[in-house]
């Protein structure tokens, strides 16, 4: 330290930390200048391929969100200071979620009159690094990281993690959200070296470099442990131990008779490990010997093994050639022998085949005959019900008759009016009761028959004679000439007296069904009818329509008798009269129902008619019931039809299946025969591979017999016994010569001095123990009088060091703020502000006082000031990145802050600005690089905005990382760190002092968005912003 008294410090010489010392500083400030040129970034997060190539001194890098400037920026950093071989966390946020392969960096970038190149790609174990420059030097791996970090001053080596990479460079580097830190804290940490470079430029009247703050505490350090509180020394303190090292010197006498002791073993121990070494480097050249000649028999082992692997080989390729062969030979006879097998069973289901052919026959005919007798049992209960309708009607006809006869007694003569009632009434009763709900339902069984019989039609059989000199029967009824027939079921057509032809309709089971439904529909039909008394539906239609007309004329006679106020028994022998009449048209029409199959006239009384009704009905039960019974047996028979229908169709399937197999295996064996040939010339073969596998055999057995004589495991015993031999005895000469070479230094060591010399130096050191203690009292004194005058110029010594930084800061400042703006820098004193502000007319203002966009601006004169002061390291050039750095600046402001970057460009500095707003930076002239929105289609090529040449696209997709599950904890976490950054951060300086994941961060960032606890701002992501009621 300069001014400072020499003769306290005569005594005590403090020495700095190695990388402090005059010359290595000096190899770090001497630097050639330093531009970046381009970059490149590949599989890097959302850029695919991107490249930007940059200006010397001005750049501006403009784009939207999301577009990827705060990525490039990243990029560049990490290929500067970032280690190639990264992994784990770091490695996977530098990774592309869009886009396949290892994140890569390609920088370009000038130092001195040097263009260099660096390749880096991240890929964890597996990173590569190339550093090669136009001279012609080419670097890689650790080689190319120790240059690289020489070329750009990175004293501490590439980073391995995320805590590192934040301290390297931090002055240069403005991240997204840090621009308002006070970055005089950065200018603390570089205090040294920002020193060195204004005591060299003659700025610093005082230079108080880490080195001087090294021995000012190396002193208070020292005077602590020296003295107490109180002046006096302390416990343990060098003058303290001064006394106790004058009881050490009395055990030096002891030490001086040990001495004679070791010196004689010593002797001892020499001589035997020299004989110890003599014989084992006689027994040695033997076994090393031996040991060369194991070698070469177990080289020759090694060939025969290697020789009888291949042998091996050889031998099972041939018998896989041979059990291959005899394979297919006896897949072809397999496949002969099973063909020969199908055909042979294929007989008995043929024969199985006409058998349950007869077998459908006879249960179709069986099944027609119960049809036949069914629809004939079904005709004699129709009779019986008509039988028994009309001896009910002959009942009810007697019975009213006797009415009429016993009202015809009481009734008096009835007007003219009545007469007529009685007519029309007797007119009316003359028709069945018909409704037109009765017409509509036997036109839908109607139209339900002729579809049917369409259907039967559709699927039976026809026959028309159309010429035939012989009579034609069809089931025993001629045919005549043009006539047709539908056969429905199976019949027999003869001709003449010798032929006769079965004919059998197709359709099986479906055309019984038809024929089957069609007759239930023509039952019904006809039980309809029957109801109704009508032979068919036009006589139905006929007397519902003479019905209608008759009631009509009824209704008008009704109203005139109502109208006449007749009495009731003229109403009701007109009734009991009509009721008489209607019984009689009733009898009168199941008569002509029965027709001709009416054996007898009908009873001629009531109790014969009673009698007569009792029988018909006992006839009509017996009939329905025999009806029942058999359309019982004719679905039985129908279902016995059906089945053995079926199992025909199953066994003509498994017929077909069988025959299928059996061409399936004759085509395989006679593919395998014209591949392989036939019986001989496949028995040939078999013979040839036989006699190759025998003659590989052979060889195979003589190579193993001579490796057998070679005895490989004796050779492997003898082997490792010779290594352990020579290593035992190379191990005792080790010992040996350890052993001779500490009886040496032994000998060379205490063999130097007499015992008894040593014991007389031991008085001779207790007084020189006496003058030691005073020694360390006057150097005691020293240290206080250092501490003293240390501590009295460490307030001069920081103005006089820290002004040179401020009169640069503020230079920077009055582009911004006008000229008289004055800047105190305080960077020692931890009790004060770090940085204060005044301006002209205005009180000082600290840093953290400041508004948010004032603390942009003078963060940044700061680093400007300081890169302008480190450039001179690098001759006067190196990049300073801004990125988003002045999102709060109003328009007039960032005016003035293009003047300031403008000023920083013209002093050597290479100024990058990266902004979502390019427009508002027009006026700083630099060359504008526009950052455009990836395409979705991850195939397209990297695009230029026409509207400038040197804008850059790049075809990467940008990746949305999943939702998490946000937890109140999580959210709770994210405010309190936002209230530590001053209300405001960037994403990406939030998310890293949460030390959160990406997914984690966004979603809690989203759901704070949602519930309006903060705001977004600009910038890749954007940064984010308490809201001001919850601030």
């Amino acid at each position: 330290m300069q001014g400072s008294p020499a003769s306290p410090c005569a005594s005590f010489t403090p020495r700095a930390p190695p990388h402090y010392e005059p010359a290595i500083i000096t190899n770090i400030l001497l630097r050639p200048p330093m531009r970046i040129l381009s970059i490149t970034a590949r599989n890097y997060r959302l850029h695919r391929d991107l490249t930007v190539e940059l200006n010397p001194s001005r750049n501006l890098i403009g784009g939207p969100n999301e577009t990827g400037k705060s990525t490039l920026a990243e990029a560049m950093h990490r290929a500067l200071f970032c280690r190639h071989r990264t992994g784990g966390e770091l490695q996977q946020s530098m990774r592309s979620e869009t886009h396949n392969g290892q994140p890569e960096v390609k920088l370009v970038f000038e130092v001195g009159s040097r263009t260099w190149t660096l390749d880096k790609r991240f890929s964890g174990p597996n990173g590569i690094i190339r550093l090669a420059s136009n001279d012609g030097t080419s670097l890689q791996g650790d080689d190319a990281e120790e240059k690289l970090a020489q070329l750009v001053g990175n004293q501490d080596g590439p980073a391995n993690r995320l805590s590192e990479l934040a301290t390297r460079w931090a002055h240069l580097w403005v991240w997204q959200g840090t621009s308002g830190d006070d970055a005089a804290a950065h200018a603390a940490k570089r205090k040294d070296e920002l020193v060195q470079r204004l005591q060299q430029q003659g700025l610093a009247a005082v230079m108080q470099s880490q080195t001087d703050e090294h021995v000012r505490e190396t002193i208070r350090a020292s005077h602590d442990a020296i003295y107490n509180k109180n002046g006096s020394f302390k416990a343990g303190s060098k003058p303290d131990l001064a006394n106790k090292q004058l009881a050490a010197a009395q055990a030096d006498l002891a030490r001086a008779l040990e001495q004679k002791q070791r010196l004689e073993t010593a002797i001892a121990d020499q001589e035997a490990a020299a004989r110890l070494l003599a014989e084992s480097a006689a027994a040695l050249p033997g076994f090393r010997e031996r040991l060369s000649a194991v070698n070469a028999s177990l080289a020759q082992v090694s060939d025969l093994r290697a020789r009888e692997e291949m042998e091996t080989l050889q031998h099972r390729n041939a018998v896989a050639t041979r059990e291959q062969l005899a394979k297919v030979d006896a897949q072809i006879l397999d496949l002969r022998q099973k063909a020969a097998a199908a055909r042979e069973s294929l007989m008995p289901a043929e024969a199985k085949l006409s058998i349950l052919t007869d077998y459908e026959v006879s249960a179709r005919t069986t099944a027609t005959a119960a049809d036949h007798a069914q629809r004939s049992v079904s005709e004699a209960a129709r009779h019986a019900r008509k039988l028994h309708d009309f001896a009910a009607a002959c009942v009810s006809h007697f019975e009213k008759s006797a009415v009429c006869a016993d009202l015809a007694t009481k009734a008096g003569t009835i007007a003219a009016l009545t007469r007529d009632l009685a007519e029309a009434n007797g007119a009316l009763s003359k028709f069945q009761v018909i409704t037109a709900s009765h017409i509509e339902s036997l036109y839908n069984l109607n139209t339900q028959r002729r579809l049917a019989e369409g259907a039967l039609q559709a699927i039976a059989a026809g026959v028309e004679l159309v010429a035939s000199d012989q009579a034609v029967l069809l089931d025993g009824e001629a045919l005549t000439l043009g006539e047709s027939r539908v056969i429905t079921e199976a019949a027999e057509l003869t001709l003449g007296t010798g032929t006769r032809l079965r004919i059998r309709p197709g359709g099986g089971t479906s055309l019984g069904e038809c024929r089957q439904k069609l007759d239930a529909i023509r039952q019904k039909f006809a039980q309809a009818l029957d109801a109704l008394a009508v032979v068919d539906i036009k006589e139905a239609v006929d007397t519902y329509a003479k019905r209608e007309t008759v009631g009509q004329r009824i209704s008008e006679v009704e109203t005139k008798l109502r109208a006449l106020d007749a009495k009731k028994l003229p109403d009701a022998l007109s009734a009991a009269t009509a009721a008489q009449l209607a019984a009689l048209a009733e009898v009168d029409r199941r008569r002509a129902a029965l027709g001709t199959t009416l054996e007898q006239p009908g009873p001629d009384s009531l109790e014969s008619a009673r009698a007569w009704m009792i029988r018909t009905s006992e006839t009509l039960e017996e009939s329905e019931r025999k009806e029942a019974q058999l359309r019982i047996d004719a679905d039985a028979s129908r279902a016995s039809h059906q089945g053995t229908v079926l199992a025909l169709q199953a066994h003509r399937e498994s017929i077909e299946k069988s025959r299928s197999d059996l061409m399936s295996l004759e085509v395989s064996a006679t593919a395998l025969e014209a591949n392989h040939g036939d019986a001989t010339t496949r028995q040939q073969t078999l013979a040839n591979s036989k006699a190759a596998e025998a003659a590989a055999r052979a060889t195979l057995e003589a190579t193993a017999k001579a490796l057998a004589d070679l005895n490989p495991k004796s050779l492997t015993d003898e082997h490792a016994r010779l290594i352990r031999v020579l290593a035992s005895e190379e191990g005792k000469q080790r010992d040996a010569e350890t052993r001779i070479a500490v009886a040496r230094s032994i000998l060379a060591v205490d063999g130097s001095t007499d015992p008894e010399a040593d014991r007389l130096e031991a008085k001779v050191r207790l007084a020189t123990l006496q003058e030691e203690y005073a020694r360390e009292d006057r150097h005691a004194k020293a240290i206080a009088l250092l501490h003293r005058l240390f501590s009295e110029s460490q307030t001069a010594i920081s103005e006089n060091l820290t002004q040179p930084i401020a009169d640069r800061v503020a230079g920077y400042l009055e582009c911004i703020f006008g000229r008289g703006v004055r800047v105190h820098v305080n960077l020692s004193d931890a009790s004060k502000p770090a940085l204060q502000l005044t301006r002209p007319d205005s009180p000082t203002f600290a840093f953290d006082s400041l508004s948010g966009g004032a603390k942009e601006q003078v963060a940044a004169a700061v680093r400007l000031a300081m890169a302008e002061i480190l450039a001179s390291n690098h001759d006067g050039c190196l990049p300073i990145i801004f990125d988003d750095a002045f999102a709060y600046a109003d328009p007039e402001r960032v005016q003035a802050l293009q003047r300031m970057l403008d000023l920083a460009a013209n002093r050597g500095l290479q100024v990058i600005v990266l902004t979502c707003t390019p427009a508002d930076y027009i006026g700083l002239g630099a060359k504008d690089i526009r950052l455009t929105a990836p395409p979705t289609d991850a195939s397209a090529m990297p695009q230029i905005n026409p509207g400038r040449s040197d804008s850059v696209s790049d075809p990467a997709r940008i990746a949305t990382p999943l939702a998490a599950a946000v937890t109140g904890t999580q959210e709770t976490a994210f405010l309190e760190a936002l209230r530590k950054s001053g209300g405001s951060a960037g994403n990406q300086s939030l998310r890293t002092s949460l030390g959160w994941d990406e997914p984690s961060y966004l979603a809690t960032k989203e759901a704070l968005i949602s519930s309006n606890l903060i705001t977004p701002g600009k910038g890749r992501g954007g940064s984010v912003s308490l809201v001001a009621d919850h601030d």
